[in-house]
């Protein structure tokens, strides 16, 4: 006898059945992206010494999977052609799967079988698999005079670690008869026979159009009387997908607005959900609580089957909640409208110390179907992150890629404590190692057009308790391309609150302009709003790695950094602000702007050591053409700036309102010379008595219109002291490479209280020995010219360079005249 064995990959350990089968016996994997049925028929069609054919798939009463193809009852008849071809040369037809031949359905599907093949077939009315599971390996149906047996090793068979369950729900409604096998099976029904069939158990859908539940419109509707039982077993599949007529949308709705309460509950391991529409529940859709390694991919959450209209409860509402449910994957999901206005529900909650690994990839979030038209309610949390551990939100490919519409009043992520209202309160776990990367967030799929609203938030970053030394940081971003988000279209683009204890870092990111760097989608509004606000302490905004820079540009102000005016103990300090672009278009080089200030530091008290720039290599920002001013600071002390290239801003490069930075003086330049390519700045500094500066230098291609500042180039620095009455001479050697006509500019920083002033008034750098005007005397005067050449040791030239625009020039004879004094 020969024996050839079909079997679904999609059932629980396959390879084992491979590994174990009796040699000589043909075993032939099913390809599930193909009609199955059809590979059968090929297959046996050219085998015609096959006798007998073993077929190992799902199974439910009446209803047998195979791969991609679903026999039943009601569709055998479409098959009957395909099926007598397929098993004409054969003899005997065995049939593994749960339950396939139990109760009266079952029987008359094996009975419609036979009646197509003329063949003896056996199949199993019981659980199939491993005994310890409540399974075996009996066929207690069979149609023909024949024996059966079973091409495996037989202690392999007992050593098998699951059971060969699925559940076909074949109707719309709600109850459970206690009765699987009796021809209508629900949801509920399905659920609870899963939740007591030990092992790997599916759900599949097959409801008929004539069900009460099918809408013209080409979609099926199961409304829940009361909760749907949680789901307690491990490794159940619902595949929504399943039901005859799916095409690419879910078409199986769940609408949860009779029930009071949530959707799915989930409280066991290595589930999957998959193509359905779940919408209308007053708390979450599906809601996770010590569960782990959960699938959850392809589904409708919040919207209507379209994908198009919000399908809400007016409950608080969510989409997806993790409680202390680690390693699940929710992907390729829609995912909006998931809380009624004002409430504040997360579309996707991750809550917990135990709610770690998750990943967050491929979803819309916010959106309709397109990804192109926002679909929101008025103060909706798009996700939100608290005390959970090494989750990632994105990745780095377009597959990956979140695009995450923010309503008004609403936020695009929020990672930090939980508020009271989203849970009861949780104590342990801290938020570390969390990664948000390769997002849209405010705009649409394109990432061309805004999503979010004026008065939304893009990322909000709060206290984090319990983070300390150890613990891994929070990354926004990253230091490639395809880990860049990009953070636009809100009232704030990123908002940290509190003391962030140095538990993130902000990098690489696009905020306040569309994906390629060089339009403005902008954060913020001509009254207020921001590309980064921090209203708290110990953040970090770029990097001096590469790639670390984040471009702020095209938002109201670029970042602003503010305290509480009315509390003198307001502690904003020990932010950093480094390495970014701060005005530009991504390469640094062309204008973008923000409309306002570049950055904005106000009411910060009590010198708290916040600094712009740095002195590492890579730590200054590059901040130019910003409507207003480059770096603005007011009501606020120790705010150290340090090696930026500030340029080509609307009013000045660095203004100090009133009192702010203690109204530190700028440094006095009294000339820029160059002789033999070495330039020598000297000048003096009148501040602080007895108390150690840096001096900032830095060359510019032209004055700001104010004469002071600003600084397009950094040059170098050095430290002087000033004396007891606050006066310091310098004389500074500049690097070679700079050259005549660049504007010199400087600022000084105290060493201590990390105040940093202003720009000084620039001085031109000029040749002495080069005659560039008809004057007497003065900077520039061939009187000028020779009295520094008697100053310099050897042979000297002196040169000419004078304008015809002088007043000493006649056009009539082509010359220039100096006439001594």
């Amino acid at each position: 006898m020969n024996i050839c064995i079909f079997i679904d990959p999609s059932i629980d350990s396959f390879q084992y059945f491979i590994e174990n089968v009796i040699q000589s016996v043909e075993i032939v994997p099913l390809n599930l992206t193909q009609d199955s049925l059809k590979q059968v028929a090929d297959y046996l069609k050219e085998k015609q010494e096959i006798s007998e054919v073993h077929i190992i798939s799902h199974g439910s009463p009446g209803c047998l999977n195979l791969g991609k193809t679903q026999l039943s009852l009601d569709n055998l008849e479409n098959y009957s052609h395909l099926l007598k071809q397929s098993f004409s040369a054969v003899d005997s037809l065995i049939l593994y799967g749960c339950h396939l031949a139990k109760g009266k359905t079952g029987q008359n599907f094996i009975k419609k079988l036979h009646q197509i093949t003329g063949k003896n077939i056996a199949a199993t009315a019981s659980l199939t698999g491993n005994n310890l599971l409540g399974g075996n390996w009996n066929f207690e149906f069979k149609l023909g005079n024949f024996n059966v047996n079973l091409p495996f090793h037989k202690t392999a068979l007992q050593a098998y670690p699951s059971v060969l369950a699925t559940f076909t729900v074949n109707s719309t409604g709600d109850l459970d008869d206690g009765d699987i096998g009796n021809g209508i099976t629900t949801l509920r029904e399905a659920i609870n026979a899963a939740n007591t069939n030990p092992g790997e158990d599916r759900i599949e859908f097959n409801i008929p159009v004539t069900d009460p539940g099918f809408n013209i419109e080409g979609y099926f509707t199961i409304q829940p009387a009361s909760n749907l039982p949680e789901i307690t077993d491990n490794s159940l599949f619902i595949d929504g997908k399943s039901q005859p007529g799916f095409l690419e949308n879910p078409i199986i709705e769940l609408d949860f607005r009779i029930v009071d309460a949530q959707g799915l509950a989930i409280t066991s391991d290595n589930n999957t959900i998959q193509g359905l529409v779940l919408n209308g529940s007053r708390l979450a859709a599906i809601n996770f609580r010590d569960s782990g390694n959960n699938l959850i991919q392809d589904n409708f959450i919040g919207t209507d089957v379209t994908g198009t209209i919000a399908a809400r409860n007016d409950g608080f509402g969510a989409g997806i909640l993790l409680l202390d449910s680690p390693n699940n994957i929710i992907q390729n999901n829609l995912i909006s409208s998931n809380s009624a206005p004002g409430l504040g529900g997360p579309n996707i909650g991750i809550s917990g110390g135990l709610a770690n690994e998750n990943q967050i990839i491929g979803n819309l979030i916010g959106t309709d179907i397109t990804g192109t038209v926002a679909l929101e309610n008025n103060g909706t949390w798009s996700i939100i992150i608290t005390e959970a551990s090494n989750n990632i939100i994105g990745g780095t490919t377009e597959a990956e890629r979140n695009v995450i519409g923010v309503s008004s009043n609403g936020f695009g992520i929020i990672m930090g404590l939980a508020p009271a209202a989203i849970v009861p309160p949780i104590t342990d776990g801290v938020a570390s190692g969390n990664r948000i990367l390769g997002n849209y967030i405010g705009t649409d799929i394109t990432g061309k057009v805004a999503l979010g609203s004026q008065d939304s938030v893009g990322i909000l970053l709060t206290e984090d308790l319990g983070f300390g030394i150890g613990n891994t940081i929070n990354i926004i971003g990253g230091t490639t391309p395809e880990e860049r988000n990009v953070i636009s279209g809100h009232g704030a683009g990123i908002l940290i609150l509190d003391d962030t204890r140095n538990a993130y870092r902000v990098i690489g990111n696009y905020i306040g302009t569309d994906e390629s760097g060089t339009i403005a989608i902008g954060n913020g509004t001509d009254l207020e709003g921001a590309g980064v606000i921090i209203v708290g302490s110990n953040s970090s905004i770029g990097g001096t790695g590469l790639g670390e820079g984040n471009l702020i540009s095209g938002n109201a102000i670029g970042i602003q950094i503010i305290g509480d005016p009315l509390d003198p103990a307001d502690d904003i300090s020990n932010n950093q602000i480094i390495g970014n672009l701060i005005g530009t278009q991504a390469d640094g080089i062309t204008p973008l702007g923000n409309t306002k200030q570049g950055i904005l530091v106000e009411s910060v008290n009590n010198n708290n050591n916040n600094i712009i720039g740095g002195t590492e290599a890579g730590a200054g920002n590059i901040i130019a053409f910003n409507g207003l001013n480059g770096i603005e600071i007011t009501d606020s002390n120790g705010v150290e700036l340090r090696q930026n290239e500030i340029f080509n801003n609307g009013n000045l490069g660095i203004d100090l309102i009133a009192t702010a930075n203690n109204s530190k003086a700028e440094p006095v330049l009294n000339s820029a010379l160059i002789i033999n390519d070495i330039t020598t700045v000297t000048g003096t500094l009148n501040s602080t008595p007895n108390a150690e500066f840096t001096l900032e230098f830095f060359s510019n291609t032209v004055l700001d219109p104010s004469l002071n500042g600003e600084g397009e180039r950094f040059i170098l620095s050095t430290v002087v002291t000033t004396d007891d009455l606050g006066n310091a001479n310098f004389n500074i050697e500049l690097p070679a490479g700079i050259t005549v006509n660049k504007f010199i500019t400087a600022t000084a920083t105290n060493n201590i209280d990390k105040n940093t002033s202003e720009f000084s008034a620039g001085v031109e750098v000029i040749d002495p020995l080069i005659v560039t005007n008809t004057a007497d005397s003065g900077i520039g005067s061939l009187r000028e010219a020779i009295n520094f050449a008697n100053t310099i040791p050897g042979e000297n030239t002196i040169s000419f360079n004078i304008p015809q625009t002088d007043p000493g020039f006649n056009i009539d004879t082509n010359s220039f005249t100096i006439q001594p004094a």
